[in-house]
């Protein structure tokens, strides 16, 4: 589940469009199981946009 949240953040990142951010991870963790389903999804989502920003800080 974390490897698919870093591919749906990756390619929001890599698709220009009208979707937000928060948009994007709200719909597509609905489609998981609740529980650690969810959380690992977030997680790896997470982490894929926070690896983003820290390579743009540098």
């Amino acid at each position: 589940m974390i490897e698919r949240g870093v591919q749906c953040a990756q390619a929001w990142l890599g698709t220009p469009g009208e979707t937000p951010l928060w948009w994007e991870l709200a719909q597509t963790r609905k489609t998981f199981p609740i529980g650690d389903c969810q959380d690992a999804f977030e997680a790896g989502f997470l982490l894929r946009i926070q690896q983003r920003l820290r390579g743009a800080s540098q």
